[in-house]
């Protein structure tokens, strides 16, 4: 289940960062795919610090839980060193629905830092409006104790968190190498023309079990048999298209792909579609996944973004922060 759903994610992640062009009269479809593919690289690699404004909204529809959330933020980044990767997040967020059968909603405004292995977290506001009392008086005990003071918390090593034995880790990685490694390894093949500067595409197995065997060495570890059994077991249970769009920069402008993935093994069927824009220093999309079989659900994603690349940025930890002791939520519920 975890290489089938890594071997997914690979794919998905990749599926996005994929785009078609306007082709110049003196050039094919497959070499304008493929000047695009190392522009993107290159541009990638480039990024290393960076401010994006988002507003977005995620519907959430899993079980006895229906939670519709909408708000905005800004995400603050410095990728610099590779080791010690900085970010700010600041939200404002609103919500409501139903979870584990209880009506409510919640609003939340706060910021969020990431620096040397800690999340800091400075709550600014919480609200939270439901049936049940219980969950109302914690909130208010959580707003009441922890708004307007910095709390430090130790990020722990688990499953969600890529390793740095894992495919998916950038914790060794220098944008540079790793742009080189992308700009060899282009696993998508033309399949068709389908509409003016439009291009259908196809996963190349060969090339992309060559791509993460790359990423492996470069991140220090070893690409097992099983990893790309996984790959080509993805690939053969899979239905997929994806079609896009290149400007004559070779730039991304727009992209569509569905994607559905059987995973026998465990009675599950996962369904994504994605469609976005991509313009100058905005973007747009909506993104669906869908599961079927013995958790069924469906996640909904919609945003639009400004981006201000390689600008100038200052993520420090923050001053008077306090080390977060789970204890003394304890103590502030009266014994509880």
């Amino acid at each position: 289940m975890k290489k089938f759903f890594s071997s997914l994610l690979i794919i998905s992640l990749s599926f996005s960062l994929v785009a078609c062009s306007e082709p110049q009269i003196d050039e094919d479809a497959q070499t304008v795919i493929n000047n695009a593919w190392l522009k993107l690289a290159d541009k990638n690699a480039s990024y290393e610090t960076g401010i994006i404004d988002i507003d977005g909204s995620i519907d959430i529809d899993f079980d006895s839980t229906s939670i519709e959330l909408s708000g905005d933020g800004k995400l603050t980044f410095d990728s610099s060193d590779p080791k010690n990767v900085k970010t700010i997040l600041d939200i404002d967020v609103d919500g409501n629905g139903t979870l584990e059968g209880q009506n409510g909603g919640i609003s939340l405004e706060g910021e969020f830092r990431t620096l040397k292995e800690k999340l800091f977290v400075f709550l600014k506001s919480l609200s939270i409006e439901t049936d049940d009392p219980q969950a109302s008086f914690m909130a208010n005990l959580v707003e009441g104790a922890f708004k307007d003071q910095w709390y430090a918390i130790p990020v722990p090593e688990n499953d969600l968190i890529p390793s740095d034995e894992s495919l998916l880790s950038t914790k060794n990685f220098k944008g540079k190498e790793a742009a080189e490694i992308a700009k060899k390894h282009n696993f998508f093949d033309l399949k068709e023309e389908t509409g003016y500067r439009t291009y259908s595409l196809t996963v190349n197995p060969d090339k992309l079990k060559g791509y993460i065997n790359a990423v492996s060495q470069l991140n220090g570890t070893e690409t097992t048999a099983e990893d790309l059994a996984a790959v080509d077991a993805l690939l053969l249970t899979s239905e997929y298209s994806i079609e896009v769009t290149i400007n004559s920069e070779y730039d991304i402008t727009w992209l569509k792909t569905d994607l559905m993935a059987n995973d026998p093994e465990n009675n599950q069927k996962v369904t994504l579609n994605f469609k976005g824009s991509f313009e100058n220093d905005e973007s747009d999309g909506d993104l669906t996944i869908k599961t079927e079989g013995e958790v069924p659900g469906t996640l909904k994603i919609s945003f639009d973004t400004e981006h201000n690349m390689n600008t100038s940025v200052n993520i420090t930890e923050p001053e008077g922060a306090q080390d977060f002791d789970p204890a003394q939520m304890l103590g502030l519920g009266g014994g509880l």
